[in-house]
Parts: C-alpha cells; structure tokens; sequence
C-alpha cells in the first residue's frame, strides 16, 4: 500500500518526498524546503491538493502554507552553515567563527523582519548559538586562523575585535622574527677558518616576518595561492588551519550505516545487539592487528606497553546501549 501511495506522488509531483528522520538534524528543514519548492514551482498547489486527496489528507491551509515559508526562511541561513562547516573539500578551521559571526548576523536581519509565526525561533537560534559556541566565540587561536585565510584577513572583525586581532597578529609574527633571529645568528668566525679571522656578517632585512603579514593584511587578493607570496604567513597558517571545525567527514569515513544488509558487511545475515557486537568486535580487532604491526616497526616499544594499549582501545571502543542501535 506505501509502494502504491509513494508511486502516485511521485507520478504527481515527479519526484518523490523526503521523509523527515532522527538520523539527520536538518530531515524536517530538507522535507519542509522540498514541499515550499513545490508549491511554489508551476501548478504546484494544484498537484500538492491532488496528491493529498489522493492519500485523504486535509489540504494545507493558507496559515499552514505561511508557516512552512517562515520556517524554511528562519532555518535556511543554519542549515546552510552547518552544512558547509561539515564539508570535506577545502575546509580549514579558520572558516568556523566568520561562519558563526555570519549567520548571527542573518539571524538579527530575519529578527527585525515582521514575522507571523517564526519570530520565536529566531531568538532561540540566537541564543542556542551564543550558548553553544560561548568559549569559542572570541577565541583568539581560532580568531588568528581566520584572519590567515586570505579571504577574510581583518576585514570580518568590527570595532575592538579588528585592532584586537591585529595586535595579536603583529605579535606572533614579532616573536616569529626573534626566534629565527636567534637561530640565524652567525658566530663572528668562519668555522673552516684555521687562524679564526674575524669576517663580515650578511646583512639581512630587519623583521621579514613583520614586512610579509603587514604586506600579506595590505594585500587586496583573496586567492589561497596569495600565501605562497608570503612563506612565513604560509607556515603559520599550516600551524593553525590543518585542524577542520568539525567531525562529521571523520565520522562519515568510518561509518557503516550505508553498508547495512549489502555485502560490503560480513554479518548481514545477523540482527540486533549480536550483529552490532560483531562489527564491532571486528573493527576492534582490525584496528588492534594494525597496531601491533606499527610496534613491530617501533623495536623499542615494548610488549608491556603494547597490551596496555590494546586493553584501553578495547574499552574506549566498547559499544554503549545508545551507541549499538545507530551501529
């Protein structure tokens, strides 16, 4: 009967309806977003009331309709941050607090807009963000890393938090020149020098790594390819953008969710608690053989050290109740 009803929608609408889930955060936004798009598209409210009657669902209301619209609107500027933070191509832990400043912004924006239903929302998504990300928001590690990003540098930041982040800028980069002036210094001999005769120093240029993030803040490109200009900048910039701002490419690397019941999954044929212990037991021991051939290599780690650490992968990896069932 399901097959038949989702068959009608789909020869209706040309496309078949997402189904919101527990899974995904976002199912609810993506299904309501498919259904606005639909209504809004040519005959769209027409096929809309055709394929409800078909399933005797009552129409949607105008309210109803207002409502979907709103949310979609409200949801649209998070769902979209969220999203691009989770991606895998090009992300760099410097893209989090300009994304977060950002849609606090499209969240005032919407705030003073005059909404019929969705204005609460609007606040809680305001202060869920400033509560969740409290002790990030002005970080100043992350603050730096943005501002290495070629195409923010300075120009995100307002008022005291600009002066603030180039102060902090300047000052990294001061001790940077230091430290490689220390390491640069050259004694006043010539080491293959018998008689040890005085020699002239090389003249080197004053506060390079100063002179490169000055030049690098002045610079008008927004181009990645801007920081091979600057080699100092760029070695920094490894040092704070190799993190990514979020866990979701590592989880998706090891997840096992779309290999369930295909052959990708040697215990298809089990169920339950018993098959979540098994795949789990199974990546346990993969994972512990590929340890102990990393210590083969390592001859001076000993076996001692070894069993300990198997025996603390085996328990950080025990599976809880609420853990088996997304397994």
């Amino acid at each position: 009967m399901l097959t038949l009803v989702a068959e009608n929608i789909h020869n209706l609408l040309n496309v078949y309806l997402k189904t919101p889930n527990k899974t995904r955060w976002n199912a609810t936004y993506d299904g309501l977003l498919q259904i606005k798009n639909i209504i809004s598209s040519l005959n769209g409210m027409e096929k809309i009331n055709q394929a409800m009657d078909y399933c005797e669902i009552q129409r949607f209301t105008t309210q109803e309709i207002k409502l979907i619209e709103e949310y979609c609107e409200v949801m649209a500027p998070l769902a979209e941050s969220l999203d691009f933070l989770q991606g895998e191509d090009g992300m760099l832990m410097g893209y989090l607090l300009p994304t977060l400043y950002a849609l606090e912004k499209k969240m005032t924006i919407l705030e003073q807009k005059n909404l019929q239903f969705c204005s609460p929302l609007v606040q809680t998504i305001k202060n869920s963000l400033k509560k969740r990300f409290s002790l990030v928001w002005n970080k100043k590690e992350l603050i730096i890393a943005s501002c290495l990003i070629p195409r923010f540098k300075l120009v995100w930041l307002e008022g005291c938090n600009y002066f603030t982040a180039e102060a902090w800028l300047k000052t990294l980069f001061e001790n940077a020149d230091e430290s490689t002036n220390s390491e640069n210094s050259e004694s006043d001999y010539a080491p293959e020098d018998f008689f040890c005769l005085p020699v002239a120093k090389k003249k080197t240029k004053k506060s390079s790594c100063m002179e490169e993030i000055e030049l690098y803040l002045k610079s008008n490109s927004q181009d990645l390819s801007l920081l091979h200009t600057y080699p100092a900048v760029l070695k920094v910039f490894l040092e704070y953008n190799t993190p990514i701002p979020s866990s979701a490419p590592v989880e998706r690397l090891f997840s096992t969710g779309s290999n369930v019941m295909t052959s990708n999954v040697k215990t298809t044929s089990v169920r339950g608690p018993v098959k979540d212990h098994l795949v789990h037991s199974e990546a346990v021991g993969e994972f512990t053989q590929f340890i102990k051939h990393l210590c083969i290599l390592r001859e001076h780690v000993s076996y001692e050290i070894l069993a300990r650490a198997s025996v603390c992968l085996t328990a950080d990896l025990t599976p809880t109740t609420a853990g088996a069932s997304q397994v």
